[in-house]
């Protein structure tokens, strides 16, 4: 089991050798400031040499990666302009940036297939852009449809989604194979957990999934 508690040296020696190879900055902009400016930023501190304190740091993308085959959703193209900007991978506050954390943590485990909701699809290709620039092999990416509210918010605990009765979960397993295009036989919610999971198991169809409109910025 592999924590990212355990991992600060690892990330400090990346960022180190990205430092050390001309590949990151610091930067003092913020959100606000890059939204003001039309919500892609536009590399404004890369030439300023700013000190570390109260600095982010900035991967200096020289690829752009924009486009990816996805194992669901097929050939994917984010916004151009998006994919070229320079991204944060240590925030300002001190806490290592979600793109650095996923794409080291992969590395170090050997990942071949990241399986996760439409909502990231964009950054995926962020990922894609440091594993590329770290001269690492990326995994392959697929990206399922994800459950929405009426208000377009995903279903999860900090949305206040309704728990999965645990006691009963085969009605919340045979709901979702049917959102993710499968086709289980009603009877098999009165089957024990595990014959539902073996049906899902014998019986699935990648081809089915549905394509989704959770798309990343189009270009």
């Amino acid at each position: 089991m592999l924590y990212q508690s355990s991992q600060t040296q690892y990330y400090l020696d990346t960022l180190n050798d990205l430092k050390q190879n001309k590949l990151s900055y610091y930067c003092q902009c913020t959100r606000t400031q890059v939204k003001e400016l039309g919500g892609i930023y536009q590399g404004y501190c890369h030439q300023r040499a700013l000190p570390k304190e109260n600095s982010a740091i900035r991967l200096i993308n020289k690829y752009g990666i924009h486009h990816f085959s996805d194992i669901f959703q097929g050939s994917i193209n984010c916004n151009i302009p998006l994919a070229k900007e320079d991204f944060i991978i240590h925030r300002k506050d001190g806490l290592f940036a979600y793109q650095l954390a996923v794409v080291l943590d992969d590395i170090e485990q050997n990942i071949s297939h990241v399986i996760r909701g439409c909502d990231l699809l964009e950054p995926t290709v962020k990922q894609l852009t440091l594993f590329k620039t770290l001269n690492k092999q990326p995994p392959q990416y697929g990206h399922v449809p994800i459950v929405t509210t009426q208000d377009g918010y995903k279903l999860s605990k900090q949305n206040k989604a309704a728990a999965i009765d645990i006691n009963h979960p085969q009605l919340a397993l045979f709901n979702a194979l049917n959102f993710l295009g499968q086709t289980p036989p009603k009877e098999i919610i009165t089957s024990h957990v595990d014959d539902v999971i073996h049906w899902g198991v014998q019986n699935w169809q990648r081809s089915k999934v549905p394509k989704t409109t959770e798309i990343a910025l189009p270009s």
